[in-house]
């Protein structure tokens, strides 16, 4: 855990990591290694270990007790403090909706195949062979964006197929499966008295906050904004009035208060009571918020 934080402070890869604790003798003190064999540490230990931070929230707790202690013992001022958003854009590649439905059949079959290889035996083995081994005739990584309209229903038969096979096993425990049936209700619905009794929503009745990439599905899709995540940061900060009571006495730092990353999609006036909330529980609820006029809706200000 020492690690992953110096790795946050310096902005170094995993493998500058590594290295560091090797060879650095400032790592050495700063994670007290006393003896050489423990100056060792792999990249998937490291890896492991970040992946259970996030997975138990201690990132977001390290966060708020390394903040309030600062707070107390700086002596910040948290009367008054400013509430803003970013973006933070999702490097992932955008997929057609057959490209979704491909992907999210795809990556559930994979993990079927590794957790439990006796249902995936019995998995139709067209099915295998277009979306695991992708190859042959039919295969949708050949397709052409001229034929991606018409073969999106027959991904769409393929996907229903699969989610009513395995929807009572312990296939349904697994994440990819809830992925695949969530982002099939999003693309897709059954209509008993049609032909084909799965068909396609048509793209103005999709929801805004639908599966974009299979690969990060928590990633949204804004207009003006791109593709990613919104990040909500509160900072204290003092009014600078040119006039100082004490020059002698150093400059008290701004700091940051709360963090929230939510989806792209949401507006800023949903983040400003969550943002109070927050440092309110922390004993460090500001009097004056200052923040620009999305944040502004009478509902906020009534808040």
């Amino acid at each position: 855990m020492g690690a992953l934080i110096l790795q946050q402070l310096h902005d170094l890869t995993d493998q500058q990591v590594v290295e560091a604790v090797a060879l650095s003798i400032a790592w050495h003190y700063a994670l007290d290694i006393r003896h050489e064999p423990d100056a060792y540490l792999c990249e998937r230990t490291l890896r492991n270990y970040r992946r259970r931070i996030l997975e138990l929230g201690l990132d977001e707790t390290l966060f708020r007790t390394l903040t309030d202690q600062l707070i107390q013992r700086v002596g910040v001022n948290t009367t008054k403090q400013r509430l803003d958003s970013t973006t933070v854009k999702s490097a992932i590649r955008g997929l057609t909706r057959l490209g979704i439905l491909v992907e999210a059949a795809s990556k559930f079959l994979r993990e079927l195949r590794r957790k439990h290889p006796d249902l995936f035996a019995q998995v139709d083995a067209e099915i295998i062979r277009k979306y695991v081994q992708r190859e042959g005739n039919g295969c949708f990584a050949a397709t052409r964006p001229s034929e991606s309209k018409r073969r999106l229903p027959e991904a769409a038969q393929d996907v229903y197929a699969l989610v009513q096979q395995l929807c009572l096993g312990a296939a349904a425990e697994l994440e990819s499966f809830a992925l695949l049936q969530r982002i099939f209700d999003e693309q897709c619905e059954v209509v008993a008295d049609a032909p084909a009794s799965v068909v396609v929503r048509p793209p103005r009745k999709s929801d805004c906050d639908a599966v974009i990439n299979p690969a990060d599905p928590d990633a949204r899709y804004n207009k003006h904004r791109g593709t990613g995540y919104q990040v909500q940061v509160m900072e204290t900060f003092a009014e600078d009035d040119g006039e100082e009571e004490d020059e002698s006495a150093p400059r008290k730092p701004d700091l940051i208060t709360h963090v929230a990353v939510n989806p792209l999609t949401q507006h800023d006036k949903d983040a400003l009571a969550p943002a109070l909330d927050d440092v309110a529980g922390r004993g460090v609820k500001p009097d004056t918020v200052l923040a620009d006029s999305n944040y502004g809706s009478n509902e906020c200000l009534k808040q």
